[in-house]
């Protein structure tokens, strides 16, 4: 039986470097910070590649903050973090964390924004 490679973090991990851009992340602005839970956006986004993300992330710990950061990160940042959205997407199948719907609505249905 072939095995599932969803399941498997290592592979996944591998395939979305191999296929995303591992660019330089430009600098968040601080003015996002002082509002409400964005400073949980900016404490778990800032100055930090999609690659130094994903190899930590806690989805019981990290799911809020991916739901905030569809919402308070500029357009142009999330669109670098997609790898990281579809990283996480992808290991969500037990506990169903949030930030997808979010993540679906906002960015793959236009229809919607």
């Amino acid at each position: 039986m072939k095995e599932n490679i969803f399941l498997n973090s290592g592979v996944i991990y591998n395939e979305l470097v191999s296929s995303f851009p591992i660019k330089a992340v430009s600098l968040l602005s601080e003015n996002i910070r002082a509002m409400d839970d964005s400073d949980i956006v900016y404490s778990i986004f800032s100055e930090k590649k999609w690659t130094d993300i994903a190899p930590e992330l806690n989805l019981k710990d990290d799911s809020y903050a991916l739901e905030l950061g569809v919402s308070f990160l500029p357009e142009d940042v999330f669109c670098y973090y997609i790898p990281l959205y579809i990283y996480a997407s992808l290991h969500n199948t037990k506990e169903f964390w949030v930030f997808e719907s979010i993540f679906i609505q906002n960015y793959l249905c236009p229809e919607y924004r």
